[in-house]
Formats: C-alpha cells, sequence, structure tokens
C-alpha cells in the first residue's frame, strides 16, 4: 500500500496497490500520484496484472490504469506527462501516457533493472541494472520506434541498440537526469557518478 500522510504525520490516505513499489511519481503538474497496482488473477493461473495507476491528487480517486505485459518494477514519466518509462527485471518499455500503447520495447537486458528515468525534454531513457551496467537510449532515433507490442518478434535489424555504460562491478543503486539533460547515478559502493 501507499501510505500519505501530513507534515505532521496524520495519516490522510492509503492506497491500496497489492504491490511492492519501488517507484512513486507526481505528475509534472501535481495533479496526479502513480504507483504500481497488482490485480489478482481472476482465472487463478497465478499471473496477476500489473498496471500503472494514476491517482487525482485532490480527491485521491483512480484517475488512470495503464495495462501492459511488463512485470513492472520500476517506472518513470517524462516531465511532458506523455510518456511513460517502464521497467521489468530484464525488459523496458516506453508507452503513451495516459493511453499506454507501446512505442518502444526491449528485452533480454544484462543484469536486473534497479531503476530507470527520462530526461526532462524526454528525448533521452536511461536504465541501470544491479550489475554496474547502464543503457542509454534517445527516443529521438528513427530506430527507437520499432515495436508496437509487447513481446513481438523482431529481426535483428530493427533491435535498438542502446549506449551501454559499464561503471564497473557495484549495482547502480539509483539515478536521474539533471535539468540540462547529464545522467547523475549512485551506485552500492557510495561512488556518485556523472
Amino acid at each position: 500500500d501507499v501510505l500519505i500522510h501530513s507534515i505532521d504525520g496524520t495519516l490522510l490516505h492509503r492506497l491500496t496497490t497489492g504491490s511492492r513499489n519501488e517507484s512513486l511519481a507526481f505528475s509534472s503538474d501535481g495533479q496526479h500520484l502513480m504507483a504500481v497496482i497488482r490485480l489478482p488473477d481472476p482465472t487463478h493461473l497465478g499471473r496477476n496484472e500489473q498496471r500503472i495507476r494514476a491517482w487525482d491528487v485532490e480527491h485521491m480517486k483512480p484517475a488512470v490504469d495503464v495495462s501492459t505485459n511488463l512485470n513492472i518494477l520500476t517506472f518513470a514519466i517524462s516531465e511532458s506527462c506523455r510518456k511513460l518509462f517502464a521497467a521489468s527485471e530484464d525488459q523496458v518499455a516506453t508507452m503513451a501516457f495516459p493511453g499506454g500503447s507501446t512505442i518502444a520495447f526491449r528485452d533480454n537486458l544484462r543484469g536486473r533493472v534497479r531503476n530507470i528515468a527520462i530526461s526532462p525534454d524526454g528525448t533521452q531513457h536511461a536504465a541501470c541494472c544491479d550489475n554496474g551496467l547502464i543503457y542509454l537510449w534517445g527516443s529521438e532515433d528513427k530506430e527507437w520506434n520499432w515495436s508496437s507490442e509487447i513481446p513481438q518478434t523482431v529481426r535483428a535489424s530493427q533491435v535498438v541498440r542502446p549506449i551501454v555504460i559499464d561503471t564497473g562491478n557495484h549495482g547502480i543503486a539509483s539515478m536521474a537526469f539533471t535539468t540540462s539533460g547529464e545522467l547523475v547515478a549512485t551506485n552500492s559502493n557510495g561512488e556518485i557518478l556523472v
């Protein structure tokens, strides 16, 4: 669950998510709070559905649900609130928001994805892993828009090839883009990388 408290510690709202949340985000206009929710599998086959839900901040009521086939662990939203970048353990996808249609998808990343980020202008996407790798894509690249469904069989010539930065053996714990578009990351060794 996501708990909303006042500045004096009073519990104001409890948003039931059914999911361990590694990511929370406010929309840039401050009108929505977003988190991953897990819905029980109605077929009882053991596959829970995960969505990214946006709640209206004023009333704390669900406003938008974005469905995906990813087992979402972390996500980021662009400053324009038009793109979501979401990740499972070894997959990333960029989706339109609020509609949820897939813009781009990449799987088989080496290492468990720990965190992701979108640059303020929405043109760069990054995913960092527990093995010290950072994957960096430019969304304005013509190759970026190669997928429309998750999962999809993709020809080798269509695969989006990210820039891969090897920061060493220490896992990347967190990262963010600065307002000028530089990527800043922290690793499990306590270092800050720019």
